[in-house]
């Protein structure tokens, strides 16, 4: 997780995120130390383009767009503590890797998918977006 960042990537999708725990982890591991567990050695390097973005150090943990990428029914389980995590700017819903995972191989359209969307749907917290692609 720390090389697109320090590269200076703003927007990451981690696939196949089964838990608020693993959101939380990687929302530390795209945070600078003392909110989260990113090392600044290398933000005065690539990611502020060697230091020509002078406040890289203090803006970097609000320029960063994490989303996080469900693709299990375990995912799809912790859906609503993934969204009230920090940070968390959305989280898409795979649903061909969803279907595989409920037996319902190459059938996104399934009735199980389509019941399991629904109720996805109903989850909402105000500054996160649920996408299901």
């Amino acid at each position: 997780m720390k090389q697109p960042p320090d590269a200076g990537a703003q927007t990451l999708l981690i696939p196949m995120v089964k838990s608020a725990q693993q959101t939380q982890a990687l929302v530390g591991a795209v945070t600078y130390l003392r909110h989260g567990a990113r090392s600044v050695g290398s933000a005065v390097a690539h990611a502020s383009d060697f230091e020509a973005i002078p406040d890289n150090l203090q803006t970097a943990r609000d320029e960063v767009c994490l989303l996080v990428l469900v693709e299990n029914c375990k995912g799809l389980e912790a859906l609503d503590s993934n969204l009230e995590v920090d940070s968390i700017v959305g989280v898409f819903i795979g649903l061909t890797d969803l279907a595989a995972g409920m037996e319902s191989i190459g059938q996104a359209d399934a009735a199980e998918v389509k019941n399991a969307l629904v109720v996805a749907s109903q989850i909402s917290l105000p500054g996160a977006r649920l996408v299901a692609f």
